[in-house]
């Protein structure tokens, strides 16, 4: 079955439940899910995210080469199809950065973190191979390698 048939399925299963459970915001015209959410996006059944399912149901299937679906209002809740647009894994990035959303934590903010920020910085001073510093830190050795390539923890 392709992902637009599967969509489609889910789509005729709970559309109607979809249109229960949604409040019109006179003020910003967002349509915002009232039922369940995880990570600020309303969802429904098993974990079917409500704005893609909008999307699909209004547009059609999502373009291969954009399979994000962004917000234009910014607001994870909203599932209006004239707020939504298909787009890529860097616009998604870009309009994070843009939009200036605080909602991203970074380095010891971020609840998953093992290390702190003065031991990424011993880790970047170490002249150690990494497979030792990764042991001694009680972490993978990609983690390591991220780390002195400065593709994570960038903002120290």
């Amino acid at each position: 079955m392709s992902e637009k048939q599967w969509y489609i399925s889910i789509i005729k299963q709970y559309i109607e439940r979809i249109y229960d459970k949604i409040e019109y915001n006179s003020i910003n015209y967002c349509w915002e899910w009232t039922g369940k959410l995880s990570h600020g996006y309303g969802y429904i059944g098993d974990m079917h995210k409500i704005h893609r399912i909008m999307y699909i149901n209004i547009y059609g299937s999502i373009p291969t080469d954009r399979p994000f679906i962004l917000h234009r209002c910014d607001n994870r809740k909203c599932c209006n199809p004239t707020h939504l647009y298909a787009g890529t894994p860097q616009n998604n990035i870009d309009d994070r950065e843009n939009r200036n959303r605080g909602n991203h934590p970074m380095g010891e903010n971020c609840s998953c973190v093992k290390l702190t920020e003065k031991q990424v910085l011993e880790i970047r001073a170490s002249k150690e191979p990494q497979t030792v510093i990764a042991k001694r830190f009680n972490v993978s050795q990609p983690i390591i390698h991220y780390i002195r390539a400065n593709k994570t923890w960038k903002h120290i």
